[in-house]
Formats: structure tokens, C-alpha cells, sequence
């Protein structure tokens, strides 16, 4: 099953991104907390979680609905996706970036964009090209720590 996240599933969705971090430590976790219920019930952004029959979350998604003058109109941003990871390979990352297209052509929006680490499975998998997604040869990912 695949709906939007809410407050009630933060935790969980927490415990997912946290899985196999580094730093997992309470300091951190209460920021990825704060964040994610920052995420819920706007406009500006959409979480949703996958879960199992009894609830249980096996992944979720993220995307920020941007306005784009340059593109004369908006864009979403998947800036994340997780899959639990004994169930990658499954569908259900398919499933999810299926469901912000459709919401993303409901909202009239001209493309979805993503970053994706050439050194992360789903890029070795070819996850995002297999569905449509074409990779950039002439633009430059730049990020500026603050």
C-alpha cells in the first residue's frame, strides 16, 4: 500500500533512513525527526510511505514542488527515496516514483529531477534510467555546504 505519509508514521520513516548510517545517534535522529515532520500536510511538498499489510513501512518518498520561471512552469524534486533493503528489487520503488509522476502531471508540472551518486546501487542498477529517466551530460551538479 502506498499513501501519504503522516505524523503518526515519522518514526518509522526515521528508523528506515537511518538504517546503516554513520552517525545514528539521538542528536542526529532528532533532526531527521524534526525534518520529516516538516514534510507533512504542505502543499510545497509530498511524502509518501509504502507499507506493508500490517503497516509496517518498507520505504518512502520525497518531493518538492518548485516553481521554474527558466522552464515556464514548476518541476518536482525527488530529493529522497528508500526502500527497506530486503525488499529492493521488489516493485515497490517503482511504485513510489509512479505515484509522484502522477501527481506531478496533476500538477501541471513540466519534468521531475533527481540526484543520483554514481557510486549508490540504484544508479549501478540503472534504477531511474529504466524508468525514463534520462541522465545529464552537460550539466554540473555544484552543492555548497553551509
Amino acid at each position: 500500500m502506498i499513501r501519504k505519509a503522516k505524523v503518526g508514521d515519522v518514526a518509522a520513516l526515521v528508523n528506515l533512513l537511518c538504517q546503516n548510517r554513520e552517525d545514528d545517534s539521538a542528536e542526529a535522529r532528532s533532526c531527521i525527526l524534526r525534518e520529516f515532520e516538516a514534510c507533512i500536510g504542505h502543499n510545497e511538498r509530498s511524502l509518501y510511505l509504502a507499507a506493508d499489510e500490517d503497516g509496517a513501512c518498507l520505504g518512502y518518498i520525497l518531493v518538492h514542488w518548485i516553481p521554474f520561471p527558466m522552464i515556464r512552469g514548476h518541476e518536482g524534486y525527488i530529493s529522497d527515496l528508500r526502500v527497506l533493503e530486503g525488499r529492493r528489487g521488489g516493485g515497490l520503488g517503482s511504485q513510489l516514483v509512479s505515484m509522484v509522476e502522477t501527481e506531478a502531471r496533476e500538477r501541471g508540472c513540466c519534468r521531475l529531477i533527481l540526484n543520483n551518486p554514481k557510486i549508490n546501487e540504484s544508479y549501478q542498477r540503472a534504477f531511474y534510467k529504466k524508468r525514463e529517466f534520462a541522465e545529464r551530460d552537460n550539466f554540473a551538479n555544484f552543492v555548497k555546504a553551509l
